[in-house]
Formats: C-alpha cells, structure tokens, sequence
C-alpha cells in the first residue's frame, strides 16, 4: 500500500509540475465588451449590424446581435474604441469608450427611428368627411402605395386617417 501511495503522490507532483507553467502563461492581457441592441422604446433588436473599432489600429470587427438583441465582443486589446450599432429602418448610434485589462465593459445601445424619407398624399374630400366609394377606393388605393413606416402606424385607425386630411 506504501508504494501505491508514493506512486500516486509521485504521479500528482508531475502533473503539477507541468501545468503551472501552462497556468502563468494564462495571465490575463485582454478585455470583453458585451451589451444589449434596443429601439427607442427598449425593445431588443435582433440581427443588428454592431461594428467595433479600435482607435489606435483601425481594427474593425463586426458582429450580429442575436434574437434577444445581444452581442458580444471577447478577447480585445486594451485602448480606445469606437462601438457601432446598426439596423435596416433604424438610426445608427455609436459609442466612444476606452478599455482597460480585464475589463468586462456593458454598452447598451438603443437605435433611434430614421427620418421619414417618403410622403404619402391622400386624397382630401373638399366639403366633408364623408366619402363616397369611389374616394374611399381612392384613399385605399394611395394608402396600399405608401411604405409601412413609423410614420404610417397612427394613421391605421380609419377616424384618424380621415382626421388628418
């Protein structure tokens, strides 16, 4: 039994020899940027463009935000760097932070609604609110030709599309 002990002592004293110099090469050189794409109202974006790049080197690395709206941006080089978030519809927002090593730095970004690039004109009853079928077909038909915006969602409620003329 003496000598299984030894043999087992003996066996654990190699593996320790040869794993601390593979652990003091782990030391820690890198930091970590994570964080969460939203739009104005806090509602995750999935399959957000988020772009990173590192001042000093003009490094740029991108990434896609997943369905919960999150990235995740590991093993980076402590320094300056600019975070970019983008998606289709939406107004691009960036960030300016500076990371230390091992540093876990938490950037929430939160996209804001684009300026309305179209106009629709609906047709406009000139006495009345009323309308007859064929204004009515009219003011569906321009409707139906107008993209589907922020700016178009108030006016899907009939009151209110007739109140805006």
């Amino acid at each position: 039994m003496n000598l299984r002990h030894r043999a087992m002592m003996s066996f654990l004293l190699c593996l320790l020899v040869l794993l601390v110099p593979s652990m003091h090469g782990q030391t820690l050189t890198s930091a970590t940027i994570v964080g969460t794409v939203t739009d104005s109202s806090g509602a995750p974006i999935a399959d957000a463009t988020v772009r990173i790049t590192q001042a000093e080197t003009d490094t740029v690395r991108t990434a896609k935000t997943g369905a919960s709206g999150d990235y995740r941006f590991p093993f980076l080089k402590p320094g300056d760097y600019t975070i970019t978030a983008e998606s289709s519809g939406l107004a691009a927002t960036s960030v300016r932070l500076v990371l230390l090593v091992g540093q876990e730095e938490s950037i929430n970004l939160a996209l804001g609604v684009q300026a309305v690039q179209q106009r629709c004109c609906l047709p406009r009853s000139p006495t009345s609110r009323w309308m007859t079928f064929s204004q009515a077909a009219e003011v569906a038909a321009a409707v139906a030709s107008c993209p589907r915006t922020a700016s178009t969602l108030p006016y899907r409620n009939a009151d209110r599309l007739l109140s805006a003329q």
